[in-house]
C-alpha cells in the first residue's frame, strides 16, 4: 500500500472516490488537498502456466500468406499474396 498526499488546483472536491480499475482511493478533505492510498493488485499471474490455468488454452492463430513490400526504409506495406496491385 502507498499512501501519497497531493496538491491539485483542478480537484475542487471534498469527499472519497474508489478507482477500481487501478484500485485507488482518493480522500480529498478539503478543496485540492487530495490524499492517494494504492492499493497492490491482487492474483497477478507470473508465468505461461498459471496464465494457461485461468484462461485455457490460448486460440489458434489463423495463418495468412502475406508479403511485404519496402517503401522506405522504415515503412512496408503489407498486403495477402494474389492481391498485387
Amino acid at each position: 500500500m502507498r499512501i501519497k498526499f497531493l496538491f491539485a488546483w483542478y480537484d475542487l472536491w471534498v469527499g472519497a472516490y474508489w478507482d477500481r480499475r487501478c484500485r485507488t482511493l482518493y480522500i480529498c478533505p478539503l478543496p485540492c488537498c487530495v490524499i492517494r492510498i494504492r492499493f497492490p493488485m491482487p492474483n497477478v499471474i507470473r508465468d505461461e502456466e498459471e496464465m494457461r490455468e485461468v484462461f485455457g488454452e490460448p486460440a489458434r492463430a489463423i495463418e495468412v500468406p502475406v508479403q511485404l513490400r519496402e517503401i522506405d526504409h522504415s515503412t512496408y506495406v503489407v498486403r495477402k499474396r494474389g492481391n498485387e496491385q
